[in-house]
């Protein structure tokens, strides 16, 4: 039976990423949040944070512990992998987390460019456009094509 097994989640890390060498390979390990904003039926805003484990392997784990830092807004698309393992006392234990196959990295208000134009300066620099016709009014008879 054919199955899927892929998932995308968009967060800030949690604490700086960690190296791990394994095997020859780059392992880079770290933790984001997820918070989902919502309202309830009653009006009121509330958000919901979740936290998600994620491994990077290789090229990707490299950029992501030479690029990312606490606080980072990162995009991992990748898929779930489910560890298992007993504890000290026999207890069998298991986790689930995002083996990542991407990390994009994404703005964050504290890396803004401050010279980029404000919402309401973009008004002042749409070009004129008082000459050009209105599609609206337009005859289709009178279409070249």
């Amino acid at each position: 039976m054919p199955s899927f097994n892929q998932v995308i989640v968009m967060g800030n890390l949690i604490d700086d990423p960690k190296e791990i060498q394994a095997g020859g390979a780059t392992l880079a390990k770290f933790s984001i949040a997820v918070t989902d904003y919502y309202n309830s039926k009653d009006g009121g805003k509330h958000n919901e944070t979740s936290f998600f484990r994620i491994e990077a392997w290789n090229r990707t784990a490299d950029n992501v512990l030479k690029y990312v830092r606490k606080g980072a807004c990162v995009l991992v698309s990748g898929k779930l992998k489910q560890e298992s393992w007993e504890d000290k006392d026999g207890n069998k234990r298991s986790n689930v987390v995002v083996r990542a196959l991407d990390v994009r990295f994404m703005p964050s208000d504290k890396r803004e460019n401050a010279a980029a134009p404000k919402p309401s300066e973009y008004e002042e620099q749409r070009p004129d456009t008082s000459d050009v016709m209105d599609a609206g009014n337009v005859d289709p008879e009178n279409l070249p094509f």
